[in-house]
């Protein structure tokens, strides 16, 4: 392990800090008030060693400034820092200054040199790698680099302390053999966002759970489909309904020669009576067409008159509309009036003739061309305003006018609208009059054909025809086809029965195959749960044996097992982000930066901020070199030892 340390610090024109040189010893406070520059002494080590800040930014904003704040030009900032690595001592030495053009002049820009030992390095990458020989990471030094980071990127730093590899907990636990490729080629997280994928779905694909529910939903609807069937019962009640229907059939035979002078007879009627309806028909088709005829006229007068009754609805709110333009406009011509009365009455202040800053008065061509000015403008006022005059004045002519006219359609329209009530009212009038049928049944026509009717249906009651026992036999064969079809229907339904039972095995089949799958993911999420707990557990342990003081919680877990990412130093069970006291939490800074240090096997300088809140015999008796920014009532910067 190589041993660092800082031996001397010289500072020239940083930030507040005009000049600021002295040696560094094991255990160094740089003391004084607010804002005297204890702070910016750090700001220059971070500076002279190429680090960043706690915020990850680089070091800016170095150059002296007055106390308006405003940077004070010519100035070379300049660091120098000696560095002894396990004894043998480089100065690190970096100069910032404003660049100039050729005839000399600042041109806006800055420039950094880097030296180590007074030799110049020509690149800023040749000094970062020498520097890096000596503080490889940052965090050795400072540790508010990592705790001001966000919770991954301190995690992501911390992942270096690990030593266990995934193949390690692999080996010690053979149940993770299975997920052992997966988890080589893919990070547990989105293995597992895959696998819920399956199970749930995603945006545009469904998941074993949608598949389920719709073969879920198919069985039930499959189930629905199943009849409550006897067969055997159906197959017997089926042959004694053929045999009923051949006997009825059979009758059916015996009388159909009865029927045909019973039907010549029965046409006879049928054809008088189509005859009665003709005579009935045509009476009242001539009637019915011009009562049509009225009953459109009104329809049609009654939607003109609304349709003019809505425009001169229309017509009167475009005149309310205008007339209220009008009133504005005229309110315009009244305001113009008035301003035209102001400017013409305006008149030259000779006050204006008088140098407001010396106090003399003009010469006279300055004063004539004063006035003539003074007269222009007003007489551009005075035009300006009367063009506007102009313009509202006709426009309130121009709404007057759309007013009259507007008028004039309300009349025309008014008339157009009594004109149609007028014809309307006739119409009704007439169609009033109208009746709805016409009787027929008083012509001569009407009563012969009815007495010819009632002959023939008194010699047709007088014949034995045999058509009510033919109806009856009808009926009843009707009635057993019905039931024959019926149960013919049902006992097809059994066979339907059958494909419906096949069709719910082959989805009970499906249902269980989903099943397995969803709870074989399920287990192999388990499984990437408890190993990458396994693998939480395998850090945290790594992590936390690189501390002496403080311990670090790399995870939480949740009720579901889920592993959570956090990054959290804890002081005997209190988190340095809640609760901890300043004192405790300083040191827990010096057990991180050394921590770092154990890991890149060095020994360095570390920097601790308000180490007032420490107390003396609180401070740790370690080999490292200790620089304590300290808040005094000193009124300068001082570096001393402390004893």
């Amino acid at each position: 392990m190589k041993t660092i340390k800082f031996n001397y610090i010289k500072i020239s024109d940083f930030c507040n800090i005009k000049e600021l040189s002295g040696k560094m010893f094991l255990k160094t406070v740089i003391k004084g008030k607010n804002a005297v520059g204890k702070s910016t002494v750090k700001k220059c080590i971070q500076f002279v060693l190429n680090t960043r800040d706690e915020n990850g930014k680089e070091i800016n904003g170095i150059r002296p400034h007055d106390k308006n704040g405003i940077d004070i030009d010519g100035l070379v900032t300049r660091v120098e820092l000696t560095v002894s690595d396990d004894g043998v001592e480089n100065t690190l030495r970096k100069d910032f200054y404003q660049k100039k053009n050729r005839k000399g002049e600042y041109n806006g820009e800055d420039a950094t040199e880097y030296y180590v030992d007074d030799v110049k390095k020509r690149t800023k990458k040749a000094y970062d790698e020498f520097v890096q020989t000596i503080i490889p990471n940052e965090v050795c030094i400072n540790a508010n680099v990592l705790i001001e980071k966000d919770t991954a990127t301190r995690r992501s730093m911390l992942l270096a302390f690990g030593k266990h590899t995934m193949d390690d907990i692999i080996a010690e636990n053979s149940l993770f053999e299975p997920i052992a490729g997966k988890v080589k080629a893919n990070s547990v997280s989105d293995i597992k966002k895959s696998l819920r994928e399956k199970i749930k779905g995603s945006k545009n694909k469904e998941g074993l759970e949608d598949e389920l529910k719709k073969i879920n939903i198919q069985i039930d609807i499959e189930k629905s489909k199943k009849h409550d069937i006897n067969a055997s019962e159906l197959e017997l009640y089926r042959n004694v309904l053929k045999e009923q229907i051949k006997e009825i059939e059979k009758k059916e035979n015996n009388i159909s020669e009865q029927l045909k002078d019973y039907q010549k007879l029965s046409d006879g009627i049928l054809e008088l009576k189509f005859q009665e309806s003709d005579l009935i028909r045509n009476a009242n088709a001539k009637n019915e067409q011009r009562r049509n005829e009225l009953k459109v006229k009104i329809d049609n007068n009654n939607a003109k008159i609304r349709q003019t009754e809505n425009q001169i609805s229309s017509y009167k709110n475009t005149i309310k509309g205008l007339e209220k333009k009008i009133d504005y406009l005229q309110k315009n011509v009244t305001i113009y009036r008035e301003q035209w009365k102001i400017e013409k009455e305006r008149v030259f202040d000779d006050g204006n003739l008088i140098c407001s800053y010396c106090g003399r008065k003009y010469t006279e061509d300055k004063k004539e061309h004063l006035k003539k000015e003074f007269e222009e403008n007003k007489q551009k006022v005075l035009d300006t305003i009367t063009e506007n005059g102009i313009q509202v004045k006709n426009e309130l002519e121009e709404a007057k006018k759309l007013i009259k006219n507007t008028e004039s359609k309300i009349l025309e329209a008014k008339k157009i609208v009594k004109k149609l009530n007028h014809e309307t009212s006739n119409f009704l009038e007439e169609y009033l009059k109208l009746p709805k049928r016409i009787d027929v049944s008083n012509t001569e026509e009407y009563k012969n054909i009815g007495l010819k009717i009632t002959e023939k249906e008194n010699a047709l009651k007088k014949m034995q025809n045999g058509d009510s026992i033919r109806q009856k036999l009808k009926e009843e064969k009707e009635e057993l086809k019905f039931k024959l079809d019926e149960t013919n229907r049902k006992i097809s339904l059994y066979e339907e029965n059958v494909n419906i039972d096949e069709r719910i095995l082959k989805l009970q089949n499906k249902q269980r195959e989903v099943v397995q799958q969803m709870a074989d993911i399920e287990s192999e999420i388990d499984l990437l749960k408890d190993f990458e707990r396994k693998m939480a557990e395998a850090l945290e342990k790594d992590v936390n044996s690189y501390f002496e003081y403080a311990q670090v919680k790399m995870f939480d877990t949740y009720q579901n097992g889920e592993i959570k990412d956090i990054c959290e130093f804890y002081v005997k069970g209190t988190a340095y982000s809640r609760g901890l006291n300043h004192g405790a939490r300083m040191l827990t800074e010096i057990d991180i930066c050394r921590a770092f240090q154990k890991l890149y096997d060095i020994e360095c300088p570390i920097i601790i901020e308000d180490s007032e809140s420490l107390d003396s015999d609180r401070i740790p008796q370690i080999d490292n070199q200790l620089i304590m920014l300290k808040r005094t009532d000193d009124d300068k910067l001082i570096i001393e030892e402390v004893r």
